[in-house]
Order: C-alpha cells, then sequence, then structure tokens
C-alpha cells in the first residue's frame, strides 16, 4: 500500500507509464486496490484533509477518535471482518472519480469490468504460488489485506488525521486540516522506555517514511526516501510555529491520546 501511495503522487518514476504501471500491475492488483481510482481519491484527501469534502474513504478511518464510546469498538469489529475493506472496494476504489456508484450503469461500466478482470488475473497467478490452495490463500493473503491490514489504518487514520476531532476542533480548511497533521516515531518524540514498539510501529504502519506524515503534507512531492531529510531541515520552524501536539511518539499513542489545549493556543496562523 505504500508503494501505491508512492505512485500516486508520480514518484516511483518520472516515466509517466512505468510509473503507472508499476502503481497498477506490481502492486494495486495484488491486494484489490484500482490505481486510478486510488490516485483520484488520494489526491482529493491532499486537497481537502480533515475537512467535510474529504472522500469517505479516507475520513471513515477516523470517523469517531472516542475510544470511549462504544462505536468505535464496532467500527474496528467491521474492519477486522472484512466489511470496511469491501465497502470501500465498490464504493471508492474502482471509479476514476472516487465517487460511489450511484448507477447500475456505472457499476457495470465497462471500465470496471476490465479492471476486475485484470484483478481476476493477478489473483490467479498470487493462488497459483499457493499451488491452489484456497484455504492457504484466503487466510495468508486475502483475509491479511481485508482484515488486520483495515484495522491498522484506522488506528493511522486516527494518529495522522484525528487531532483536530480529539482537541473538538471543526476544521474548515485544508489549510487547517494540513496543520492538524501528525508526525511519528521521529527523534522529536518517540517511546523512551518501549522502543520494540519503534520497531513493530514501523514494520505494521509506517513503513517507507509515511511516518513523517505532516512533511508528506506539507510537500507530497517528496519520496519517501528523501522525507527525513526534509523533517531535519523544518522541525524547528515546525516546532516553533505549531502549537498543537504535531510530533507524537508513536500511531497507538496518539491514536488513544486525549488531546487538551488552552482554547488560546487555537488561535494560529496556518501555513
Amino acid at each position: 500500500m505504500q508503494l501505491i501511495h508512492e505512485a500516486s503522487h508520480n514518484l516511483i518514476s518520472q516515466n509517466y507509464k512505468i510509473n503507472n504501471f508499476f502503481g497498477s500491475w506490481l502492486t494495486s492488483f495484488l491486494v484489490g486496490v484500482n490505481f486510478e481510482g486510488y490516485t483520484s481519491g488520494h489526491k482529493s484527501h491532499h486537497s481537502s484533509v480533515s475537512t467535510p469534502e474529504e472522500p469517505e474513504a479516507d475520513s471513515e478511518k477516523y470517523v469517531t477518535v472516542d475510544f470511549k464510546n462504544v462505536r468505535i469498538y464496532f467500527l474496528f469489529l467491521k474492519d477486522l471482518l472484512g466489511i470496511t475493506a469491501l465497502k470501500i472496494f465498490f464504493d471508492y476504489g474502482n471509479n476514476k472519480s472516487g465517487e460511489k456508484f450511484s448507477t447500475k450503469v456505472n457499476f457495470l461500466s465497462s471500465k470496471k469490468i476490465f479492471f476486475l478482470l485484470k484483478l481476476s488475473i493477478v489473483q490467479l497467478l498470487i493462488l497459483a504460488l499457493f499451488k491452489f490452495n484456497f484455504f492457504y490463500y484466503l487466510f495468508f493473503w486475502l483475509y491479511p489485506a481485508m482484515g488486520p491490514h483495515m484495522f491498522l489504518m484506522r488506528i493511522r487514520g486516527i494518529a495522522e488525521h484525528g487531532l483536530s476531532k480529539q482537541m473538538s476542533y471543526l476544521v474548515t480548511s485544508p489549510a487547517e486540516g494540513m496543520y492538524f497533521t501528525r508526525s511519528f516515531l521521529t527523534k522529536v518524540n518517540t517511546y523512551e522506555y518501549f522502543n520494540i514498539l519503534n520497531i513493530v510501529e514501523k514494520l505494521l504502519i509506517g513503513s517507507f517514511s509515511v511516518h513523517y506524515h505532516h512533511e508528506h503534507h506539507l510537500n507530497a512531492r517528496i519520496p519517501y526516501y528523501n522525507l527525513k531529510k526534509f523533517h531535519k531541515l523544518i522541525k524547528d520552524k515546525i516546532i516553533k510555529k505549531v502549537k498543537v501536539p504535531i510530533y507524537e511518539k508513536g500511531y497507538f499513542s496518539a491514536a488513544l491520546k486525549t488531546v487538551l489545549v488552552p482554547e488560546s493556543e487555537l488561535t494560529y496562523k496556518f501555513y
């Protein structure tokens, strides 16, 4: 998924065809994602992050951040059962605009059928690698992508973009949304006594330097291997300017955190 993300920003290759071939055949189709739909939706995520205009496939990840509310545990259950993945698959990942399929014509469009055909070819190749043992394919390939992965992505969504909701602040502009986007596992702030959590969270969630997420939203044209360098260049300015806790220890600690910031510190100039 992180490599799909890089390809959606045209950061795999300067050659558009090579970049899209990698983003489709070598990554997206492996995990049931339509690269064209993902790219369109992800661009909308960047242009309207944390606002009411953000695509539902992104905002749904942090639709609630309150761990005292039983609703969030039902959402976790939906994630683990694969229901969230199926909903996103049909609502968002299979069309160019990222909008929901609203008519039967759209649902049965030639583009969607062509996507499903290409997806089926790739999945059959993966099934062949499992020697056509459907049980192994289901529990060691499909379910991890549709279940645990979606649970981890909800934790990631709450951590990266749930800060404003944790503060009960209504974001009304992309500039505000970018301001409230958090980064994790940096030298600015990290787990002090549980360094093993750094390894675990980077492995499960923050691979390919995606944990420098505030920096990524400041400049999405920077490839993952240069985000750390960018972070070093601007972190002091960010710490000085941003009055809310942008640099958190890790994903799980940020998701579970109760953020208390004085009202007076909510008056600031956005980027």
